[in-house]
Protein backbone atom coordinates (compact mmCIF):
# COMPACT_ATOMS: atom_id res chain seq x y z
CA UNK A 1 0.00 0.00 0.00
CA UNK A 2 1.56 3.27 -1.10
CA UNK A 3 0.36 5.87 1.41
CA UNK A 4 -0.03 9.41 0.07
CA UNK A 5 0.31 12.64 2.10
CA UNK A 6 -2.95 14.15 3.31
CA UNK A 7 -1.60 17.61 4.11
CA UNK A 8 -0.82 20.68 1.95
CA UNK A 9 -3.82 20.15 -0.31
CA UNK A 10 -5.19 23.67 -0.22
CA UNK A 11 -5.98 23.42 3.49
CA UNK A 12 -6.77 26.77 5.07
CA UNK A 13 -5.04 25.73 8.30
CA UNK A 14 -1.82 24.85 6.46
CA UNK A 15 -1.92 28.17 4.62
CA UNK A 16 -2.29 30.00 7.90
CA UNK A 17 -0.09 27.98 10.31
CA UNK A 18 2.28 25.92 8.09
CA UNK A 19 4.05 23.34 10.28
CA UNK A 20 2.50 24.84 13.42
CA UNK A 21 -0.93 23.67 12.30
CA UNK A 22 -2.65 21.83 15.18
CA UNK A 23 -3.59 18.99 12.80
CA UNK A 24 -0.18 18.58 11.16
CA UNK A 25 2.10 15.64 11.93
CA UNK A 26 4.67 13.53 10.12
CA UNK A 27 4.17 9.79 9.87
CA UNK A 28 6.54 7.06 8.82
CA UNK A 29 5.22 4.26 6.64
CA UNK A 30 6.85 0.98 5.68
CA UNK A 31 5.62 -0.51 2.38
CA UNK A 32 4.22 -4.03 2.56
CA UNK A 33 6.84 -5.25 0.07
CA UNK A 34 9.59 -4.45 2.60
CA UNK A 35 10.98 -1.45 0.74
CA UNK A 36 12.61 1.50 2.47
CA UNK A 37 10.34 3.31 5.01
CA UNK A 38 9.35 6.86 4.08
CA UNK A 39 7.93 9.90 5.86
CA UNK A 40 4.90 11.87 4.74
CA UNK A 41 3.08 14.99 5.94
CA UNK A 42 -0.30 14.14 7.37
CA UNK A 43 -3.40 15.91 8.57
CA UNK A 44 -4.75 14.17 11.68
CA UNK A 45 -8.50 14.45 10.85
CA UNK A 46 -8.03 13.32 7.23
CA UNK A 47 -5.71 10.43 8.12
CA UNK A 48 -8.06 9.30 10.90
CA UNK A 49 -10.96 9.08 8.46
CA UNK A 50 -8.85 7.19 5.90
CA UNK A 51 -7.59 4.68 8.48
CA UNK A 52 -11.10 4.21 9.86
CA UNK A 53 -12.42 3.47 6.36
CA UNK A 54 -9.58 1.00 5.75
CA UNK A 55 -10.23 -0.73 9.07
CA UNK A 56 -13.96 -0.87 8.33
CA UNK A 57 -13.31 -2.49 4.92
CA UNK A 58 -11.03 -5.07 6.51
CA UNK A 59 -13.61 -5.82 9.19
CA UNK A 60 -16.33 -6.28 6.58
CA UNK A 61 -14.09 -8.70 4.66
CA UNK A 62 -13.37 -10.65 7.85
CA UNK A 63 -17.08 -10.77 8.72
CA UNK A 64 -17.96 -12.03 5.23
CA UNK A 65 -15.32 -14.77 5.44
CA UNK A 66 -16.57 -15.81 8.89
CA UNK A 67 -20.17 -15.98 7.66
CA UNK A 68 -19.17 -18.05 4.62
CA UNK A 69 -17.25 -20.43 6.88
CA UNK A 70 -20.21 -20.72 9.26
CA UNK A 71 -22.61 -21.41 6.38
CA UNK A 72 -20.28 -24.07 4.98
CA UNK A 73 -20.07 -25.76 8.38
CA UNK A 74 -23.87 -25.63 8.74
CA UNK A 75 -24.29 -27.23 5.32
CA UNK A 76 -21.77 -29.95 6.20
CA UNK A 77 -23.62 -30.70 9.44
CA UNK A 78 -26.94 -30.89 7.57
CA UNK A 79 -25.44 -33.31 5.03
CA UNK A 80 -23.92 -35.43 7.79
CA UNK A 81 -27.23 -35.63 9.67
CA UNK A 82 -29.13 -36.47 6.48
CA UNK A 83 -26.62 -39.24 5.71
CA UNK A 84 -26.93 -40.63 9.25
CA UNK A 85 -30.73 -40.64 9.00
CA UNK A 86 -30.58 -42.39 5.61
CA UNK A 87 -28.24 -45.03 7.02
CA UNK A 88 -30.62 -45.66 9.92
CA UNK A 89 -33.52 -46.07 7.50
CA UNK A 90 -31.52 -48.62 5.48
CA UNK A 91 -30.92 -50.89 8.49
CA UNK A 92 -33.19 -53.90 8.04
CA UNK A 93 -35.83 -54.27 10.70
CA UNK A 94 -36.14 -57.76 12.19
CA UNK A 95 -39.70 -58.92 12.67
CA UNK A 96 -40.86 -61.26 15.44
CA UNK A 97 -41.15 -64.10 12.94
CA UNK A 98 -37.56 -63.53 11.75
CA UNK A 99 -36.37 -63.51 15.35
CA UNK A 100 -38.13 -66.82 16.03
CA UNK A 101 -36.50 -68.37 12.95
CA UNK A 102 -33.08 -67.15 14.06
CA UNK A 103 -33.66 -68.47 17.56
CA UNK A 104 -34.68 -71.90 16.21
CA UNK A 105 -31.59 -72.03 13.99
CA UNK A 106 -29.36 -71.15 16.97
CA UNK A 107 -30.96 -73.91 19.04
CA UNK A 108 -30.20 -76.55 16.34
CA UNK A 109 -26.51 -75.75 16.22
Amino acid sequence: MNVQPTCHTGCKYWKKYKENCPHFFKTTWTPSDGAQPYQIDDCAPKRSVLLTMDLNNRLLGFQKAAEEDRNLQNNNIKLLLADMINQQMEVPQITIKDAEVLQIEDNHK
